[in-house]
Formats: C-alpha cells, sequence, structure tokens
C-alpha cells in the first residue's frame, strides 16, 4: 500500500468575528426625535416620540434630563437600539434606547448619525455583520454582553471594540464626546 500524502494546510482566511452574541445582532437604527416631554413622575426622564422608518414613531425614554436641553433634543437625529425588550418606566412603557455618550468629564452627549442618513437606517459593525434578532430577552443577553464595549475614540467616533457604528454614508459620532463611553 501507498502512504497518502498529508495535503498541506492552507492558511485560514481571515474571517469577520461572526460569532453568537456579538453587536451584529443589534437592531440599531438610525432615528429623529419628533417631540420631547417631561416624564410625569420620573424627574430625570424625558419621554420622546422617534421616527426610525417605521409606519409610527416609538416611544422612548431617556434619562437625559439635566444633561441635555429638551430644545436641543426635538428635531435632532439619533441612534436608537430597536430591539431591545419593551420596558415599563414609572407607568410608561420604553420601546428603544437612544445611545448616548458619556464624556469623562460626565456631560452627555446623543450620539449622531451622518446628515444624509435615512430614517430608519441600519447602522452596523464591518467585522462583526448579522442580521438584527428579533426583540426579546436573548437581545437583552447580547446587549449585556457587548454594550460594555461601546465607546468613542479620540476622534468622536462611536466604536465597539476597534469597529466604527457605520451607515453607508459614514460613522457615527459624539460631538463633544472624546474618548467616552456610549450606553
Amino acid at each position: 500500500k501507498e502512504k497518502k500524502e498529508k495535503k498541506e494546510k492552507k492558511p485560514a482566511k481571515e474571517e469577520p468575528k461572526k460569532q453568537g452574541n456579538t453587536a451584529g445582532l443589534l437592531d440599531i437604527r438610525v432615528g429623529l426625535i419628533q417631540s420631547v416631554d417631561r416624564h410625569p413622575e420620573a424627574e430625570n426622564l424625558f419621554v420622546e416620540k422617534v421616527d426610525v422608518g417605521e409606519d409610527s414613531p416609538r416611544t422612548v425614554l431617556a434619562g437625559l434630563v439635566g444633561h441635555v436641553e429638551a430644545s436641543d433634543l426635538l428635531n435632532r437625529r439619533v441612534v436608537v437600539v430597536c430591539n431591545l425588550p419593551a420596558r415599563d418606566m414609572k407607568g410608561v412603557n420604553s420601546n428603544g434606547l437612544v445611545l448616548v455618550a458619556t464624556s469623562k468629564d460626565g456631560s452627555k452627549v446623543p450620539l449622531l448619525p451622518p446628515a444624509d442618513s435615512p430614517l430608519g437606517q441600519r447602522v452596523t459593525f464591518p467585522s462583526f455583520p448579522g442580521d438584527a434578532a428579533p426583540a426579546g430577552k436573548p437581545v437583552k443577553r447580547v446587549w449585556e454582553k457587548v454594550s460594555g464595549n461601546f465607546s468613542t475614540d479620540s476622534e468622536c467616533v462611536a466604536k465597539f471594540e476597534s469597529d466604527a457604528f457605520t451607515t453607508p454614508q459614514g460613522p457615527i459620532t459624539a460631538p463633544g464626546a472624546p474618548d467616552g463611553k456610549v450606553q
């Protein structure tokens, strides 16, 4: 019998870091805040109506009172996590999370998509591809796992690990919040 020659192993191609629980499973979209009111029973919360490209705007609560003026939020383009489970916050259901950068001095700045990004445009991460998972507890676990790795760099670009939060129109930024944390 002849011995079969061992096949030479080819070096592995550089593949995206597609893993089970990654930021690629989050449904993060460009939105526009259409209205802003103070929560009637929580002094630090705004109740916002945000258009994320669906049939009707979402109600999203944001703990930005004392950090950002309501007038500065009205008609502002923002970035919203859309597939976290709805959450009751003192009698008002929140159906999303407006992402905000916290700078080293503690000031908070909502993330800003490129001006020409259409409402509802999905924000992606080049090394972490994936289709957005349906809303629910598994997504909440993904959020809890990856959100600690959201930050801004010295140029105020929002990042997950080393990947910029990206739309086809360009990166997401947090003007005035270099080297901050994103939540």
